[in-house]
């Protein structure tokens, strides 16, 4: 669909460049963007008292640029533009007052909520003749939990329009490609520790029941590998010359968008004045988005255990998508040749993979296996201002 839509606009260029008498002009603009993100979905990854989610980062105006290029005959011209905002990024950071626990046992705390590799090694009823369910495999309250995440937007158009001095409206057809490209970090740092499913007993109570720990077993058999470090698993704050396990779980998520396709574009001009002319401008279209999304899970350990184990997952696909815009630009005169160019605009995006929601892109099939999907039905709004130049000849 791109290169035929590639090719028919340069078919149109070159029959309107060939059959028209003489260009009427040039057009050059540099803009300045302050733009800010909107309408993320929210998803949760750790519920109870001290809960997080996805929607708990946030991204405030940033700065970014716009470069636009036009030209044009009497009745048509070719618009091709640039824009990019990089530098939205935002974190938050909290302490669970309650112990945050790796499976379903029954005590009250925190929990992962997604599917997780962490979890289902905490519920391995036989790993290695070990039974993890005796234990109920936690961080103790006053663990530290956060989220970070950063994302970054690019845009590119090449329409074909009717000319914009000809008529107060002006209406094209053309292509577009959207890059939006994140990446996010879940994390939760505490003591490691491990007591009885049934009675909370801990090492060196008289109920006490053995394993006292999560296993290199377990670990491995939910798919864990040994990256670094002794591989004897995590032991208990209380078993003495073993504990206390200082642990940090980490979540990582990317996600990379490509979208391309068509889109129509109308424009009215709404205050035609000498000194100054406010325009209206509409864009909508259909596209393809290529996803690319991975997601990690790492538990690192320090202290008494320096074991780190991790698991990577990956996953592309291709969806249908839908992007369109809305725009007020008001042009002030300042020579002939100058413009001073001032505009706010909105565009909306649908069907699309946030980075932090590849967190939770696990899931378990009818066979109990673990699966990593691209989750890229999301949407978002990026709104703001711009402020630029715009030179003709």
């Amino acid at each position: 669909m791109l290169r035929r839509s590639t090719t028919l606009l340069i078919m149109l260029a070159t029959w309107m460049a060939t059959s028209a008498t003489a260009f009427a002009q040039v057009q050059f603009e540099a803009d300045y963007l302050y733009m800010r993100q909107s309408g993320r979905d929210s998803g949760s990854l750790i519920t109870g008292p001290g809960g997080l989610s996805t929607g708990d980062v946030n991204f405030g105006y940033e700065s970014g640029f716009r470069f636009a290029l036009s030209a044009g005959t009497d009745d048509w011209e070719i618009e091709t533009m640039f824009s990019r905002v990089d530098g939205w990024s935002d974190s938050t950071q909290r302490t669970l007052g309650l112990p945050l626990l790796f499976d379903d046992a029954p005590f009250a705390g925190n929990r992962l909520g997604f599917v997780n590799s962490l979890g289902v090694a905490a519920s391995n009823p036989n790993a290695n003749g070990q039974d993890e369910t005796l234990e109920s495999e936690r961080l103790q309250a006053l663990a530290t939990a956060g989220l970070r995440a950063t994302s970054k937007f690019q845009d590119f158009e090449l329409n074909l329009n009717t000319n914009r001095n000809r008529n107060w409206y002006r209406f094209g057809v053309g292509w577009r490609n959207l890059r939006l490209n994140e990446n996010a970090s879940l994390f939760a740092t505490g003591t490691f520790d491990a007591i009885d499913t049934a009675d909370g007993a801990v090492f060196g109570d008289p109920t006490n029941r053995p394993n006292d720990g999560l296993s290199d077993a377990a670990l491995a058999a939910a798919g864990y590998s040994l990256l670094s470090g002794a591989g004897n698993g995590f032991d208990a704050a209380d078993v003495p010359g073993l504990g206390p396990d200082t642990l940090t779980l980490y979540y990582g998520g990317k996600a990379d968008n490509e979208l391309n396709g068509i889109q129509a574009t109308f424009a009215a001009r709404l205050v035609p004045l000498e000194w100054m002319s406010v325009e209206g401008i509409a864009k909508m279209g259909v596209f393809h988005n290529s996803v690319r999304a991975r997601a990690a899970e790492y538990l690192i350990g320090s202290g008494n255990d320096d074991s780190i184990y991790g698991v990577d997952y990956s996953d592309s696909k291709g969806k249908g998508a839908f992007a369109g815009s809305l725009g007020i630009q008001m042009t002030l005169p300042v020579t002939d040749y100058i413009n001073i160019i001032n505009a706010y605009e909105a565009t909306y995006v649908n069907g699309v993979a946030l980075g932090p929601n590849q967190i939770r892109g696990m899931s378990t099939d009818i066979f109990g296996d673990r699966r990593f999907s691209a989750q890229a039905n999301s949407s978002l709004v990026l709104h703001g201002g711009r402020l630029g130049i715009e030179v003709l000849w």
